[in-house]
């Protein structure tokens, strides 16, 4: 396992602690990998429908913590992370980290005290109970998590899209971890208030960006859809 740092397009700090999945087996450590995700025609469908129904609304959930809901049936077994066992024994990273805003900083200060983990290593390793970011299996587990959870409040699947759900009048787009709900107002917060009873989720009132695309609403009477973060970060990777 290894500690992934980085900062979020809203300025948060985000840490994962990453399992090395490229070292799996089939059969033996997953039994299948495949996880659906919703499609780009259903989340149109879903953004015209609210268009067509002014007196609806929309927002966007993310699950906070996702894979580590899930449970695995597989046996699955780790090294404990860098810096297990070093509480105590190694002085903390430099206080700077806190004022720094450069992911890359942040990792290059983590690298530099790799050495003081290493000196503390440990022949222990631990099970475990629930996904991490990186095993093969995780987004799959997820999604059977979800699709179990919406089932028991009455959601029923769309045949053809297996991310998209319906109960009421109320429409539920699954992107991995991310939630695209379209309804009225009182159905959406009953969902929510429902939802938030099971999982830590955050919630975001006014939709501006859903998985890698940006959204530009006129009035409630179109919506452009553009990807120019994505762009501007491929300019700048290939740039030279």
């Amino acid at each position: 396992m290894k500690w992934v740092f980085t900062i979020k397009d809203d300025g948060r700090y985000r840490s994962r602690l990453v399992s090395q999945g490229f070292t799996q087996v089939e059969v033996i450590d997953y039994k299948g990998s495949y996880a659906p995700i919703l499609s780009e025609k259903s989340f149109r469908i879903l953004l015209i429908m609210r268009l067509k129904n002014p007196e609806w609304d929309c927002i966007k959930l993310d699950i906070e913590t996702a894979f580590l809901n899930t449970k695995l049936e597989e046996n699955l077994y780790v090294e404990l992370p860098p810096g297990y066992e070093i509480y105590n024994k190694v002085s903390s990273l430099d206080k700077n980290l806190l004022d720094i805003k450069d992911s890359s900083l942040i990792e290059s200060l983590i690298n530099n005290n790799i050495s003081k983990f290493n000196k503390y290593k440990t022949n222990k390793i631990c099970k475990l109970n629930a996904a991490l970011y990186g095993l093969v299996q995780a987004s799959r587990e997820f999604y059977v998590k979800m699709n179990k959870i919406l089932t028991n409040l009455d959601f029923k699947n769309c045949k053809s899209d297996p991310c998209l759900f319906k109960r009421d009048s109320i429409y539920i787009g699954l992107y991995v971890d991310d939630i695209f709900i379209v309804g009225p107002i009182i159905f959406i917060n009953k969902f929510v208030e429902e939802i938030s009873k099971i999982l830590s989720i955050r919630k975001y009132d006014e939709v501006l960006d859903f998985v890698g695309s940006q959204l530009i609403w006129n009035n409630n009477s179109e919506v452009l859809i553009h990807q120019s973060k994505l762009s501007i970060k491929l300019i700048n990777k290939f740039k030279k």
